[in-house]
């Protein structure tokens, strides 16, 4: 399959993606998964037609994925029911500026802070890491290429984030990576992280549920959810996406630094 998503969570790479899914499900479905076997979507699309093209063929592939139209961020915010598991924003508009698009993501992000977003985008290739690093910053858990994905994928990519996975394009994913052990060190002089907390920023970064973490690094899931919690606060981040990419700056600072 040729595409340039790659899931963060389990540190999935292409050559991991030929079930025709490209992204791996938990070992075990946990009780908290267990209750969103139905999912409940808002989609954000200002085009009519490609919401109804979108709805009509999740159902047409029998998906359980319950999706909620909505032609604009004021209609999503003031949606009464408030029940949403993911949020997926359709930006159809290349021209649009990076810092614009950050800023609606914001804004969802503070009306639904619980609620993970996922972003498709139209934008050509050259555009795509660029568009898909903004809203990764913005808060947004997935960015996907429409040009190169298929329904299918588009739906267990909706399923995987609202999961507590993360999907990126693989571009980006290398290209954020960390160089070396030596600049975790400095990351946590520079952000006050205690050693605990270095060891669980490292597994955010390659975007692991918070039960694996706790299975990685031999602790309950309620000292990793603390952990995250103190993260986000010294690190100045809303949440865990943003705590991982506020860490890879302090990171690139300090190499600047040194050349």
């Amino acid at each position: 399959m040729k595409n340039d998503m790659a899931s963060v969570a389990f540190g999935l790479t292409q050559r991991n993606m030929k079930s025709g899914l490209g992204m791996a499900a938990p070992a075990k479905m946990t009780p908290k998964n267990a209750q969103i076997a139905g999912i409940k979507a808002a989609l954000m699309d200002c085009y009519s037609l490609s919401r109804d093209c979108i709805i009509g063929t999740i159902h047409a592939l029998g998906s359980d994925i319950d999706i909620i139209p909505f032609s604009s961020i004021r209609d999503c915010i003031n949606y009464i029911g408030h029940d949403l598991n993911i949020i997926v924003y359709y930006c159809h508009d290349e021209g649009t500026q990076d810092h614009l698009l950050a800023q609606e993501i914001t804004t969802l992000r503070q009306a639904f802070s619980d609620v993970p977003i996922i972003v498709l985008s139209d934008a050509k290739q050259a555009s795509e890491a660029r568009i898909a690093k903004a809203v990764i910053r913005a808060g947004a858990r997935g960015f996907i290429a429409t040009r190169t994905v298929e329904m299918a994928i588009v739906l267990a990519a909706i399923r995987y984030v609202s999961e507590g996975g993360m999907i990126v394009p693989v571009d980006l994913l290398f290209s954020e990576r960390l160089e070396d052990d030596t600049s975790v060190d400095q990351e946590t002089i520079s952000a006050g992280l205690t050693s605990r907390q270095v060891a669980v920023l490292a597994h955010l970064k390659q975007g692991k549920p918070n039960k694996i973490i706790a299975h990685d690094l031999r602790m309950s899931e309620s000292t990793v959810k603390v952990h995250i919690r103190n993260i986000m606060r010294k690190m100045g981040a809303t949440n865990r996406t943003q705590a991982v990419y506020k860490a890879r700056e302090l990171s690139h600072n300090v190499n600047e630094r040194r050349v």
